[in-house]
């Protein structure tokens, strides 16, 4: 068992062993090795970086009084103003008992409040867990909003439909047998593991997802990986929690732990969601500045590169998923709150020309970086990130490939890289050349070029303004296929507004 200065201790060791500035490297402003203050966990690889985490908000922070609040003009109150209105009701039992779902340490030994000083808290999508997301190199921007709303699909799509997490790597059976290995941010396990076995420390996995569909899949995921929590506790489908975000039920359960284990000194809390935390600081400031003036508490995002399922199973459990929510709608099961009758799923060309071989577009891309041209990318991204491609030389930019190439789908095709440039430090690309100088090509621009990367909101059609291009000492060679990028989207019928039924 480790006292509280030895495990503070192995937390800032575990840090500093994943940090990618552990080897001497200068760190940027406002990154700590510690666990406090803000230490910010995020990948070493240069290119694959989360787009889901671009969209990122702030909370202003609000002093929490009558004036402020939305209950002013005497109208009905906000969840958000009753939690805070409740602080100083302590709860009459244990929030684990509560909430926890049945496990073997849940609900059955709840720790003693009179003995926890820490109470740490780990999300488990993207915190601890490396949850698959939707694909956008396989979906629609529109198609994976439907898929991720909680009102597109019968199910409730990506996040509340279990097919998706269960079909993780090889599915279910195989995963469980090897524990779900490689789906696993470490660093977080480490700092879980040493949370539990801290015997001043409450340690607790909160999740959002719905107890009534993931209970059993999560619990089977933490078993495998060895993990152990004084309690699992996932969002409850009853009148308790009608209508609240996610952000709302954990802030609730962050409150009611904070308020029964009274004598903490400290919150951690883990998450990966910018707003989620943001929320959280939010809700401790005000928590800390009206009953708990001495609490220390710390919020840590947790920056993972993005992980996706195998495209083939990916569409497979899509079309079972469109399947079922079809069948729904046709016999009027649907929920109210679905909006879509009918879905469907089409194939899509998005472009088409000249495929690079994936290992030749990260061979690309190892040049950009080394080049110097490009900063290294920004961690957590911001709005105007870039987005790295590399993908292809475009003969069609807007759909198929032009009828006289017909015949050569599938076709390959040499090419030599003789240039690298870049524009105004929004566009970066190579120009490129056939190595077997009579082969005939078509290509969208009379020089052939392929863009390795692009600022957001940058119109791809700025390439043509890189007027300075160095000359690479060493040609590269690539190879490519003739072919059709496609891309798969969602068609859907909203429902009537006055007929629930179908």
């Amino acid at each position: 068992m480790l006292d509280q200065q030895r495990m503070q201790s192995q937390m800032m060791a575990t840090m500093q062993m994943f940090s990618p500035y552990a080897n001497g490297a200068a760190a940027p402003a406002g990154f700590a090795m510690s666990p406090f203050p803000n230490p910010m966990f995020y990948p070493n690889a240069p290119f694959d970086y989360s787009q889901q985490r671009q969209q990122q908000g702030m909370y202003r922070m609000q002093p929490h009084n009558k004036a402020n609040s939305n209950n002013a003009g005497g109208g009905k109150k906000s969840n958000h103003d009753v939690l805070m209105d409740n602080l100083h009701v302590k709860p009459k039992t244990n929030p684990i008992e509560t909430w926890a779902i049945p496990g073997p340490e849940s609900q059955v030994n709840a720790p003693d409040p009179a003995k926890i000083r820490n109470i740490h808290i780990y999300d488990f999508d993207n915190t601890l867990f490396r949850t698959p997301l939707p694909n956008p190199e396989l979906l629609s921007t529109s198609a994976i909003g439907v898929l991720e709303s909680l009102n597109g699909l019968h199910n409730g799509g990506w996040w509340a439909d279990p097919r998706f997490l269960l079909g993780t790597g090889n599915g279910y059976e195989e995963e469980k047998q090897v524990a779900w290995k490689g789906w696993w941010n470490e660093r977080v396990v480490q700092l879980a593991k040493m949370s539990w076995e801290d015997p001043d420390s409450l340690c607790i996995l909160l999740s959002g997802r719905k107890s009534a569909s993931f209970t059993d899949c999560i619990s089977s995921i933490v078993e495998a990986k060895g993990l152990n929590f004084d309690a699992i506790v996932l969002r409850r489908e009853d009148k308790s929690g009608a209508g609240e975000s996610t952000l709302q039920f954990k802030n609730k359960i962050i409150v009611d732990l904070l308020k029964f284990y009274d004598q903490t000194n400290s919150i951690t809390i883990y998450e990966d969601r910018p707003k989620q935390a943001n929320g959280f600081r939010r809700t401790l400031k005000h928590l800390s500045s009206v009953i708990r003036p001495d609490l220390v508490y710390e919020v840590v995002e947790v920056y993972e590169p993005q992980t996706y399922l195998d495209p083939v199973v990916e569409r497979d459990l899509l079309q079972d998923a469109l399947k079922a929510h079809n069948e729904a709608s046709s016999k009027g099961l649907l929920h109210k709150n679905t909006r879509n009758a009918r879905v469907e799923l089409v194939s899509d060309v998005v472009y088409s020309g000249y495929i690079l071989d994936k290992i030749n577009t990260r061979d690309l891309l190892k040049l950009l970086y080394e080049s110097e041209l490009i900063e290294p990318p920004n961690v957590p991204p911001t709005s105007n990130a870039v987005k790295f491609d590399g993908e292809a030389i475009v003969t069609n930019s807007k759909g198929k490939l032009p009828s006289n190439m017909a015949n050569d789908l599938g076709k390959r095709v040499q090419w030599k890289v003789t240039h690298i440039g870049q524009h105004d430090s929004k566009i970066w690309a190579v120009q490129v050349a056939p190595v077997d100088e009579s082969q005939q090509v078509i290509t969208e621009r009379k020089i052939p070029i392929i863009i390795l990367a692009i600022k957001r909101k940058t119109n791809p059609n700025e390439v043509v303004q890189i007027s300075e291009w160095t000359p690479l000492p060493d040609p590269i060679t690539i190879n490519t296929t003739i072919g059709e990028k496609t891309i798969l989207k969602m068609n859907t019928f909203p429902r009537a507004k006055n007929n629930t039924k179908n």
